[in-house]
Formats: structure tokens, C-alpha cells, sequence
């Protein structure tokens, strides 16, 4: 955790699903080093482990849960949430994948919603929602008059370029 939080290698580990996926694990590994120093997510971790012991409250749940766990997980064994499930009276154990765009995530969407509404979608949704997104660069006339023509223009494909990306990264269409 010292070594690696906020890394590339760390979002490899913790998020298998990310390996194949340069800017996921670019991305995740930023939002690590926003969120905490390596000392800080190594000493949460170190604490979340000596005091994170919930064994105790197993008996007090008043409904039924779903303990949902992935599997592989190199930081948490499968084997405490079997636990949990195990002794809350009534929970459902459910052994997920690590997963992103994939088919299992809409099983898993389907086991959630009936969760937590207490029915079985009785099947596909045939629509998928549009959004439209606008960009605008702020103060763009007054940093064409400060960068010129020449330099305004590299900033401006650069700024397409990263939409692009966006866009092709959340599988969206122009």
C-alpha cells in the first residue's frame, strides 16, 4: 500500500477489470493520489483491518441483506463475506466479478433493483437514453487575444482530441 497506492500497479491489482484499459488506469491511479498520500491509504488500510472487525453486529440487521462480494479480490477474501452471509439471519450471498462493460453487470443491475424494490424486472429495457453535451472553453475570446491565432488553434485541437476520446471511450457517437 506504501509503495504502490496511487499508482498504475496499485489499480492493477485492486481493479483487475482495468489492466487492458490505459486511461481507466490512468484515471483511477489520479484519483488515489487525490484522495490520500500512500502513508495515509496504508494507515486507513492498517486501521480498517485491526478495528474493522463488524462480526459483532451480524445478529442486529432486522432484514434480510445481500452481501454482495467480488471475487479475487486481493484485498478483502471472498471468505468474510461468506462469513457475513453466513451468520446474518435471511442474507444473500452474491459472488460477483470484477467487471466494467460487461454482460454480467446487467444480471448485476437486475439483482440490485430487484433488491431493492422487491421485483424481477420482467425484461429488457429496449431504450437506451441520449445525452447531448455542449463544451466551451472559458474566456476563449480573451485567451485567442492573449495566445494568437497559431497557438489558439493547437489549443483547440486539443480540445477536440480529448472529447473525442470521451466519447469514444463512453461509447458515444458524434
Amino acid at each position: 500500500m506504501r509503495t504502490t497506492w496511487g499508482t498504475e500497479d496499485f489499480v492493477r491489482i485492486g481493479i483487475p477489470s482495468f489492466r487492458d484499459d490505459p486511461e481507466a488506469l490512468r484515471a483511477a491511479a489520479l484519483v488515489g493520489r487525490a484522495s490520500a498520500t500512500p502513508r495515509q491509504a496504508a494507515s486507513f488500510y492498517d486501521y480498517f483491518l485491526r478495528h474493522g472487525d463488524v462480526r459483532q453486529y451480524c445478529k442486529a440487521f432486522s432484514f434480510p441483506p445481500w452481501v454482495l462480494h467480488v471475487q479475487n479480490n486481493p484485498l478483502l477474501p471472498i471468505a468474510h463475506g461468506r462469513y457475513l452471509a453466513e451468520h446474518i439471519s435471511g442474507a444473500r450471498f452474491i459472488e460477483t466479478a470484477w467487471c466494467r462493460y460487461r454482460r454480467s453487470t446487467r444480471r448485476r443491475n437486475r439483482d440490485i433493483a430487484e433488491f431493492l424494490t422487491g421485483e424481477r424486472s420482467l425484461g429488457e429495457i429496449d431504450r437506451i437514453p441520449h445525452y447531448r453535451a455542449i463544451t466551451d472553453i472559458a474566456r476563449s475570446t480573451e485567451q485567442l487575444a492573449s495566445v494568437g491565432d497559431e497557438r489558439w488553434r493547437g489549443i483547440l485541437d486539443a480540445h477536440d482530441r480529448t472529447v473525442r476520446q470521451q466519447i469514444r471511450r463512453f461509447r458515444g457517437r458524434r
